[in-house]
């Protein structure tokens, strides 16, 4: 059982953290979220047919009426967007 969740349960006062310690913490999660390589994505190149590649799985762009991922062929280098 967590810890905070033992505390409540034992109406004990819950211990905060500290905004620095928030901000590490999110710091480093970002950070390993951006090292994730390219994912495939199942579909094909329109320029050569091979497949594409989500350049970054975490991000959705907000670019217009609809949501959209950036992508990219590793064969030919083509990149562009697709609906998210």
């Amino acid at each position: 059982m967590k810890q905070w969740l033992r505390d409540l349960f034992l109406g004990r006062p819950r211990q905060l953290q500290s905004l620095a310690h928030w901000n590490r913490v999110r710091c480093e999660v970002h950070k390993r979220q951006r090292l994730r390589e390219p994912r495939p994505n199942g579909l094909a190149c329109p320029n050569c047919g091979a497949e594409l590649d989500d350049v970054d799985p975490f991000i959705i762009l907000d670019t217009g009426p609809f949501p959209e991922r950036k992508v990219r062929c590793r064969a030919c280098q083509w990149w562009g967007s697709r609906l998210a």
